[in-house]
C-alpha cells in the first residue's frame, strides 16, 4: 500500500486520465512528420502543470521541437486564442489584436504615463471564462499571467508600461492564448 502523499484522490486521477486522452487526440491531429526534430514527451508533464497554473513558474522554455506542438495544444485546448499579426500590419508595436473568441487591447494610464490598462475582452458570451494568459514568444518562450475576476466577460489588468506582459501583447510576433 502506497502511504497518503502517494495515493491520489479517484477523481483527481480520473482528470488526469481525461487530460492524457485529450493531449492524445491532439497529438493525433498533429503532422508530427513535417517536424524536423522528433518531439520530446518529458516536457508534456510541465506543460500540463504550467498551463493549469500549478508550480511556481511564471514561464516555460520549449525545445524548437516541441514549440509548434505545444502552440497547437494550447490553441485547441483554451477558450480563445490571437494569432501572430500578419507582416503588413507588423510595422512596429500594436495597441489592439483581435482573436478567435477575444479581442485585446492596450489603453495607456491617463494618472500614470509608466502604466498600461491591458483589457481582454471575450467575444463569445456563452464561453469558458479563463483564467489565464498565456504569450507564446517566437523564441520558444511561454509566459503565464493570472487574469482578474472578469466584469461580465471583460478582464482589465493595470501594468507597467515596461512589463513583459504589455511587451509581449504590443509585439506582432506574439501568440496569445486564453485558458
Amino acid at each position: 500500500m502506497l502511504p497518503p502523499e502517494f495515493d491520489p484522490p479517484l477523481a483527481r486521477a480520473e482528470q488526469i486520465f481525461m487530460q492524457l486522452e485529450e493531449v492524445e487526440a491532439i497529438m493525433a491531429t498533429l503532422d508530427v512528420a513535417s517536424v524536423s526534430e522528433p518531439p520530446s514527451s518529458a516536457p508534456f508533464a510541465k506543460l500540463a502543470r504550467f498551463v493549469a497554473g500549478q508550480g511556481q513558474a511564471d514561464s516555460f522554455q520549449a525545445c524548437r521541437a516541441d514549440v509548434r506542438i505545444f502552440r497547437k495544444f494550447l490553441a485547441n485546448t483554451g477558450p480563445a486564442y490571437a494569432p501572430r499579426l500578419a507582416a503588413a500590419a507588423s510595422s512596429g508595436r500594436t495597441q489592439t489584436r483581435e482573436g478567435e473568441g477575444c479581442r485585446i487591447s492596450l489603453r495607456p494610464s491617463r494618472a500614470d504615463p509608466e502604466q498600461v490598462y491591458v483589457v481582454v475582452e471575450m467575444t463569445r458570451p456563452e464561453g469558458v471564462v479563463p483564467r489565464h494568459l498565456f504569450l507564446s514568444l517566437p523564441d520558444g518562450l511561454f509566459s503565464r499571467f493570472d487574469l482578474p475576476e472578469p466584469d461580465g466577460m471583460v478582464f482589465q489588468i493595470l501594468a507597467q508600461a515596461d512589463s513583459g506582459l504589455v511587451r509581449g501583447l504590443s509585439s506582432p510576433e506574439t501568440e496569445v492564448f486564453l485558458h
